[in-house]
C-alpha cells in the first residue's frame, strides 16, 4: 500500500502532537514578503561590472583550514571595539595566509618528488 502525501502530513502532525516538543512552524508568505518590502531601501541593483562595499559587514576572518568568516555581531561592536577587532583580524589573517601558502607549496613540492619517484 502506497502512503500518499497526506498520509504523511497526518503522521508527522501526529507524532509532533504526541511529543512534548512543539514544532516550529514557517512564517506565512505573505509576512515574508512584507518583510523583504520593509528593508528601507536597502537592496541594490547592480550592472555588469559594477562593484560594491560591504565594509558594514566586518572583516574577512581567514580560519586555520582557510575557509573564511565574518563576524555575527558587527553591528552591535562599539567603534572602538571594531578598530580593535580589525587590527588583530588582520594580523591574523596575514600569518594564517602566509602559513597557508608555505603549507600548500611543501604540498606541491611533496607531490612532485613523488612523481619524480614514481617515474624512477
Amino acid at each position: 500500500m502506497s502512503e500518499t502525501n497526506e498520509d504523511r502530513i497526518v503522521s508527522l502532525s501526529k507524532t509532533a502532537e504526541s511529543s512534548d516538543e512543539t514544532v516550529a512552524a514557517l512564517p506565512h508568505p505573505d509576512d515574508v514578503r512584507k518583510q523583504d518590502a520593509s528593508t528601507d531601501g536597502a537592496t541594490h541593483k547592480l550592472e555588469l561590472g559594477s562593484s560594491v562595499s560591504m565594509d558594514h559587514l566586518g572583516p574577512i576572518i581567514v580560519n586555520t583550514d582557510g575557509t573564511t568568516r565574518r563576524i555575527a555581531n558587527w553591528n552591535e561592536m562599539t567603534e572602538s571595539e571594531q578598530a580593535n577587532a580589525i587590527r588583530l583580524i588582520s594580523a591574523r589573517n596575514k600569518r594564517r595566509i602566509a602559513d597557508l601558502l608555505k603549507q600548500r607549496e611543501e604540498e606541491e613540492q611533496e607531490e612532485q618528488e613523488q612523481a619524480e619517484n614514481d617515474s624512477k
